[in-house]
């Protein structure tokens, strides 16, 4: 990546190319063994101390005398070439950047956990909600049900909105809108597309698009986009770790997200619509999980975070479009 204000974004992080070696240590000046590979260690920042060498030497001490035939400048040749295959290997083992176990891919309980966003109202599952699956709703007419829809979904944006500018601003020293036009035309190809969801946010739907809306349809496509951007919020609260500063922000989106989920799940229900197959883990795969880089996942983050707040928007504009039908 360019820096944050690069024109493009690379979505996965890249460790470092192998260091180039210090030319110093192939020039003609002549180096006793203990000297050449200080320089060699010194041109890649290995801790390899003079007590290594000096047990290495030992061992070839040892060995010269046990036998005394042996030329002392083989030895020396020989001890020389150890040394330096030592610091290169070390300087090469450096150079490969191992990503930090906080910020490695989730573990197997976590992972393996029961996503929120599948049967997001636990129908079935609690003793309480066996009562959802026959009253539920059941006095209500489609209108009221959107209502129920729109309340969530308004509830959810108004959360976002609410720390949008504090988390741009503390995460990349810039105020959201102007961190936003720089990454406005970037977007992740597992989120809904600018097909799915003709819009910018901050922008008003089509009118084309609205009128060739059906609400059975729209309902189902609702359901599957807002458990894409639940996919995406998962990760970002993972990335928070335990004492991440806006934890406990992105874990109330979650929620709110979830609470929006079950209003449409509802709805489907009591309009006999066939829910959609869930969403599952997967189509965030492990190259957009695991960055060692903490800009990459950052802005990751924040594209996320920017999309989910334009799903909702398009959630209300299209519940609102049948509401005045």
């Amino acid at each position: 990546m360019e820096g944050y204000m690069g024109s493009s974004v690379h979505f996965e992080g890249h460790p470092e190319g192998l260091l180039d070696r210090d030319q110093r240590t192939v020039s003609r000046g002549r180096f006793d063994d203990m000297t050449a590979t200080r320089v060699l260690a010194r041109s890649c920042g290995s801790s390899i101390t003079t007590t290594t060498l000096s047990a290495t030497t030992v061992s070839w001490n040892n060995k010269r005398r046990q036998h005394p035939t042996v030329r002392w400048s083989t030895i020396r040749r020989t001890l020389r070439r150890l040394g330096e295959a030592l610091v290169i290997g070390v300087c090469v083992l450096s150079a490969v950047r191992l990503p930090p176990l906080a910020m490695a891919a989730p573990v197997d309980v976590r992972a393996n956990s029961h996503p929120k966003w599948i049967n997001p109202c636990g129908i079935g599952q609690t003793p309480n909600l066996p009562e959802l699956d026959s009253e539920i709703a059941s006095d209500y007419h489609s209108e009221e049900l959107l209502d129920r829809i729109l309340i969530q979904a308004r509830t959810a944006l108004m959360q976002a909105e609410r720390f949008k500018e504090d988390y741009t601003l503390k995460t990349f020293k810039m105020g959201f809108s102007q961190f936003y036009e720089l990454w406005k035309t970037n977007h992740y190809e597992w989120l809904p597309s600018s097909e799915e969801i003709p819009k910018d946010l901050g922008e008003t739907m089509p009118q084309e698009h609205l009128d060739k809306l059906k609400l059975d349809m729209a309902l189902r496509n609702v359901y599957q986009y807002l458990q894409r951007f639940a996919v995406g919020l998962e990760q970002v609260v993972w990335d928070q770790g335990e004492d991440g500063e806006f934890k406990s922000a992105f874990e109330d989106a979650e929620l709110k997200l979830k609470a929006t989920l079950c209003e449409v799940q509802v709805t489907m229900l009591e309009s006999s619509v066939n829910q959609p197959e869930d969403i599952k883990r997967d189509i965030m795969g492990e190259r957009y999980r695991v960055m060692n880089e903490l800009s990459l996942r950052n802005l990751r983050d924040w594209l996320i975070f920017r999309d989910y707040m334009n799903g909702l928007e398009y959630v209300i504009q299209v519940f609102e479009h049948f509401k005045r039908k």
